[in-house]
């Protein structure tokens, strides 16, 4: 599901048919801290039921949202990505902000309106992930993987090491 929606939208989206569960976060300063990061999210997902195949469409489309929200933000070294994931079970949320005062690169729109130019990073985001949704004008995005569900259920590549 791709959909825009005003700034009022709450940060944290709600997991559903979950119990409480507890939010990590990273913050990151530059693209050299992507690998770091998306390591944090495949650790989390250690000790869950979640095959190959999820950990490489995550992995993936963790990697691609974090480079073309660097593309398009994070232009001066003040500026910060922040990154937000939950695992459980049966399935794994992702979310990624751009800070409030950062604007889109004048050749670059905010990731909501580029949909249609359908860049890339965002395409494979959006088949690798089962939801992702679009929040604050593009400054949001909200990624999830259900186990074993969504497109890329074929398996990743040959020789691709992930072990749960």
């Amino acid at each position: 599901m791709i959909s825009s929606r005003s700034p009022r939208v709450p940060v944290r989206v709600s997991v559903p048919n979950q119990p409480r569960l507890d939010w990590s976060e990273v913050t990151l300063r530059c693209r050299d801290e992507i690998p770091a990061a998306v390591t944090e999210v495949m650790r989390s997902m250690e000790g869950q039921p979640f095959s190959a195949t999820d950990g490489f469409a995550v992995q993936l489309a963790t990697t691609e949202a974090l480079n073309s929200a660097f593309s398009k933000f994070v232009r001066s070294s003040g500026n910060r990505l922040q990154l937000r994931f939950v695992v459980s079970p049966e399935r794994v949320w992702i979310e990624i902000d751009a800070p409030e005062n950062c604007q889109a690169s004048s050749s670059e729109t905010t990731l909501s309106t580029q949909l249609p130019q359908r860049d890339r990073r965002v395409s494979l985001v959006e088949a690798y992930m089962t939801y992702v949704e679009y929040r604050n004008e593009g400054r949001q995005v909200i990624l999830s993987r259900g186990r074993g569900q969504g497109a890329a259920v074929s398996g990743p590549p040959a020789g691709y090491d992930f072990q749960i």
